[in-house]
Formats: structure tokens, sequence, C-alpha cells
């Protein structure tokens, strides 16, 4: 499988949809067919290239954007989720580093006014 990986600060050259779509977390843009009139910056967004082949592992980091295609017409995928919240540390985001802190607070600013209007 390839990889092509955004780190947090190029959120806005992906145009995420708002917090409260059905497509939250993901981006506008279709990266197999970008469409620049309609999102001029996202060739501006630095996305690291990862080819991974049988028994390779990828980590992600939170909030790192992520675009996967497979090279391959037969391919097996796991993901796992590691950074939930604990009820005994509920006010930790673990794993999100200051690259991603303004993510954090366009998201925690879209779900506030999202429960009042």
């Amino acid at each position: 499988k390839r990889f092509i990986l955004f780190p947090p600060e190029d959120w806005e050259n992906l145009y995420p949809f708002p917090v409260h779509h059905d497509l939250d977390r993901r981006s506008m843009v279709d990266l197999d067919a970008p469409d620049s009139e309609k999102f001029p910056n996202w060739s501006r967004a630095r996305g690291l290239l990862v080819e991974l082949e049988p028994g390779d592992a990828l980590y992600i980091p939170p909030y790192w954007w992520h675009h996967v295609q497979s090279l391959t017409p037969q391919t097996t995928s796991m993901a796992m989720w590691f950074f939930e919240y604990y009820p005994l540390s509920s006010n930790v985001s673990y794993g999100v580093g200051p690259r991603a802190l303004d993510v954090v607070l366009m998201r925690d600013v879209e779900e506030l006014v999202g429960k009042h209007f």
C-alpha cells in the first residue's frame, strides 16, 4: 500500500469537512484527481510518501492526515486506535503534539458552535 501522510498544520490546505458533517475528519480534496480550481491551496500541502511491503506496519500520529492507495489487487489492513480518552485522564489528549494544537482548537470551536446553534 502507498500512504501519503500530511502533518497537522497542513489542515487548511486539505479543506476538511466541518466537524458536524458526515465526512468529518476527511478532506474534501480528492487526492487521486484534485480540483485546483475548487481547492486552490491543496498543492501547498506537504505530503510524505510511504510505501509498505507485506508485514510492514505504519504508525500515524493523531491529527496527521493520510491518503491510502492499494498497489496490488489483494490487500489486507488493520487499524487500531490507541489514543482514546480514559476516565482517569479524560483531559489528556494522548499523542497530540504542539503541531496539532491549532487543529484541536478549531475542532473544539466547531463543536462548541454546533452544540449551541
